[in-house]
C-alpha cells in the first residue's frame, strides 16, 4: 500500500513538473518573444492570466 502511494506521489510530482515546464517554458517564450513586440500589456495579462489558469487546472 505505501509503494502505491510513494508511486502516486512521485506520478503527481512528475505531472506538476511537467506542466510547469510547459506553461513556463512554452508559453513564456511565445509571450515574451512573439508577442511583447507587439502589445506589452494586453498580451502579458493574457498569457499569465489565461495560460496559468490552463497549466492549474491540467495539473489536477
Amino acid at each position: 500500500m505505501a509503494d502505491g502511494l510513494r508511486y502516486g506521489m512521485a506520478r503527481r510530482a512528475r505531472q506538476r513538473r511537467l506542466t510547469y515546464g510547459h506553461a513556463k517554458g512554452l508559453t513564456v517564450g511565445h509571450a515574451t518573444g512573439l508577442t511583447v513586440g507587439h502589445a506589452t500589456g494586453l498580451t502579458v495579462g493574457h498569457a499569465t492570466g489565461l495560460t496559468v489558469g490552463h497549466a492549474t487546472r491540467s495539473q489536477k
